[in-house]
């Protein structure tokens, strides 16, 4: 089985994340070599689970409009989650229909959650981070995130 092939059930590869020291620097230089266009750069701040531990990430994040798979550019702000001594290709990301399961299949299978969204009371948690090693990430993403996703990429496309 090949994970980028023909993923199992449930996992369906939408991007591949690089934290880098500069969004917009890098923005720039990816254009240039390779043509690629973007989405606005988001400025999120997040309430995560690190190792167990609460804390806020605020990263710069956009999105090529090539894709998918899509390069995702990650600035990390806060100095945390996404630390600069983790620039260069970080993390894969997968769709999944069942976060929850997704998480379990993944810490069952030795790639333990390291980094959990905590949404506000009420809502579903986004995304999971493990570690698989060799300092590349899986990012598990809820679909429930993908109509915004998805709206800010369309938003990006009409402005061009």
């Amino acid at each position: 089985m090949s994970w980028f092939g023909n993923p199992p059930a449930g996992l369906d590869m939408y991007h591949v994340g690089v934290v880098v020291p500069d969004v917009r620097a890098a923005m720039a230089q990816y254009s240039a070599a390779l043509g690629f266009t973007w989405s606005r750069i988001g400025d999120s701040r997040l309430d995560v689970l690190v190792d167990g531990r609460r804390q806020e990430a605020r990263i710069a994040a956009t999105y090529s409009l090539e894709g998918p798979p899509y390069l995702e550019l990650v600035e990390e702000l806060s100095g945390g989650v996404w630390a600069t001594q983790a620039l260069g290709l970080q993390h894969v990301g997968f769709w999944v229909d069942d976060l929850e399961g997704a998480v379990t299949r993944f810490d069952d299978a030795g790639l333990p959650g390291r980094v959990r969204h905590l949404p506000a009371e009420g809502q579903p948690p986004l995304f999971s981070y493990h570690d698989g090693g060799a300092g590349l990430w899986w990012e598990l993403v809820s679909t429930a995130f993908r109509p915004r996703l998805e709206a800010r990429l369309r938003a990006a496309e009409q402005s061009r």
